[in-house]
């Protein structure tokens, strides 16, 4: 670290480290501990608890160095970057993923609103396959699944102006909803309530600027503990400490070739 940065900073991000090794091959990230700590109750309890690891190492084997690079990069810029590609689109679907393993909401509402963005402006839309993967790795209060049928179904709508799948839809989806009765169950219950409204919202909009209930439509905000959408809140004290130049280049991924 510099020695010149201001004292401030010093105080904020602490002089203690910790070491996070991720994936199968053990890719080391060196952070703040104080930083990690203060930002995620996960890693507090890690770290600060009677764990193996309060010796400041922690292993996260099933994750991706792309989706732990993309927290990293918000824990120290309090931001998320803007790469429109599909790459980026799925990591950030991965990482979201992720922000639930931490129960991180304001996070994860973060993240589920860059990926809202990339949806609209690149037509980075949900395929059946994505969302029977995104099936397999969430419960069923997650706000990404709910994304995913609102996404399947706009396309839809969008595509034939049809609330109700036709014979050929039904057999397009019955390859991938075969074995994810969950999807099944949600995607046709809420095509049948856009059906019996007649309406059919947009869910790729991005929520800046919208009217506040579509704003937070795929955030979850836990009211006992006081939590507030982050577009109302203050400027993050840790916010843009410095730039971050090498985080992990995302490796190519088919999003339809994923395993459950």
């Amino acid at each position: 670290m510099a020695t010149d940065l201001p004292e401030i900073l010093g105080e904020s991000l602490g002089t203690e480290f910790v070491t996070v090794y991720v994936g199968p091959k053990r890719k080391g990230f060196i952070l703040h501990k104080n930083l990690i700590c203060t930002k995620a109750d996960y890693f507090s309890k890690a770290f600060r608890g009677g764990f193996l690891e309060s010796n400041g190492m922690m292993d996260l084997p099933d994750e991706t160095t792309a989706t732990f690079a993309l927290f990293v990069e918000w824990l120290y810029k309090s931001n998320l970057s803007e790469a429109h590609t599909r790459d980026h689109f799925i990591a950030l679907i991965n990482v979201y993923i992720f922000s639930e393993k931490i129960c991180l909401n304001d996070f994860g509402n973060r993240v589920i609103d860059r990926i809202r963005e990339i949806m609209d402006n690149i037509d980075k839309r949900m395929t059946p396959a994505l969302a029977c993967y995104i099936y397999s790795k969430t419960s069923d209060s997650s706000p990404l699944r709910k994304l995913c049928v609102h996404s399947l179904a706009y396309a839809l709508w969008e595509g034939t102006k049809r609330h109700i799948p036709n014979k050929e839809d039904l057999y397009t989806l019955s390859r991938y909803f075969g074995n994810h009765e969950e999807l099944f169950v949600d995607f046709f219950n809420y095509i049948g309530y856009c059906s019996a409204v007649e309406s059919m919202a947009n869910p790729h909009l991005c929520p800046l600027g919208l009217e506040p209930v579509r704003v937070c439509g795929f955030h979850r905000h836990n009211v006992q503990k006081g939590e507030k959408c982050h577009l109302d809140q203050e400027e993050d004290p840790f916010a843009s400490v410095w730039e971050i130049d090498d985080l992990e280049v995302f490796d190519d991924v088919d999003p339809d070739s994923m395993d459950d």
